[in-house]
């Protein structure tokens, strides 16, 4: 969904506080477009920059509606150039904060999960350059370091999940050579996750198009967890996809977890309070 508009001088509220803003002036908005926060990209002057826009009344300052964007990492100045704004994801309602203070504490949060949101979508192109023989390549040499682990061969009950596109493929490998060892999946049944003994051919499509166990049956606690991540930190925090559910896990598990990722995706991330860490990387 897209639609241009020219920048305008606005009231500057958002400089006060170290957070620059543009309002644009807008011929036509586009009409299946709901008031909100939103994830964008902005075209100005033939380059592209990643942001946020605002579309709605400004709540907490009882003022009308406006069309105001933020761009990250943009040092420039943009009065009365037009823009052309592609509206990618739909983040929150506005909302009417107690002042000013609270509401750009809630825009930070948002230039955040823009970045997040953002991060993840430059990774996921960079799968996208990954030939099936690299991707075959990486989980095997995923194999070679999780065969070697002393944790993993310690490991009685191992708790792991179905890699999806953006993921290195080792678990099914994984568990066919393992047959030792007692192998549990996730399902996510009334927005919580809960982990059920599987073999890898048992598995069916469940929430979100992911595998998922038919069993019912009850998990022990883990020896050991495989954790997915889009990214992970230097300091071992975890980008997720956003859903939660791994975050809200390990915010109470106490033992061992291990993410395996690709090497591109071992870099500085941006966190949230909520977000957790793991134990230990694997990158090949």
């Amino acid at each position: 969904m897209k639609f241009r508009g020219t920048v305008i001088h606005g009231v500057q509220v958002g400089a006060k506080f170290g957070i620059a803003t543009a309002n644009l002036e807008v011929d036509r908005m586009p009409s299946d477009l709901k008031e909100g926060v939103y994830f964008i990209i902005a075209s100005v002057d033939s380059q592209i920059h990643n942001g946020l826009l605002h579309y709605g009344p400004r709540k907490t300052f009882g003022a009308s509606s406006t069309v105001e964007i933020h761009l990250l990492d943009v040092d420039m100045d943009l009065y009365e150039k037009e823009l052309e704004i592609d509206v990618l994801k739909r983040e929150r309602d506005i909302e009417q904060f107690q002042n000013a203070d609270a509401l750009f504490t809630q825009v930070e949060k948002d230039i955040v999960r823009a970045r997040k949101f953002f991060l993840r979508s430059s990774i996921s192109d960079q799968w996208g350059k990954i030939s099936p023989d690299e991707r075959e390549r990486m989980a095997f040499s995923a194999l070679e370091q999780i065969a070697m682990n002393e944790k993993f061969t310690a490991a009685q009950n191992v708790y792991v999940y179905a890699p999806i596109a953006g993921e290195i493929g080792f678990v099914q490998k994984m568990c066919s050579i393992n047959k030792e060892k007692t192998f549990f999946f996730p399902k996510i049944e009334n927005d919580e996750m809960t982990f059920y003994p599987a073999q890898w051919e048992d598995l069916k499509e469940g929430a979100f198009g992911i595998l998922e166990p038919r069993s019912t049956d009850s998990a022990p606690e883990p020896d050991l967890v495989f954790v997915p991540a889009v990214a992970i930190d230097s300091e071992f925090r975890r980008l997720g996809r956003g859903g939660g559910f791994y975050d809200q896990f390990l915010s109470t598990f106490k033992g061992h977890t291990i993410a395996v990722i690709p090497s591109f995706a071992h870099i500085e991330i941006p966190t949230e309070g909520h977000d957790e860490k793991v134990e230990e990387i694997i990158a090949v």
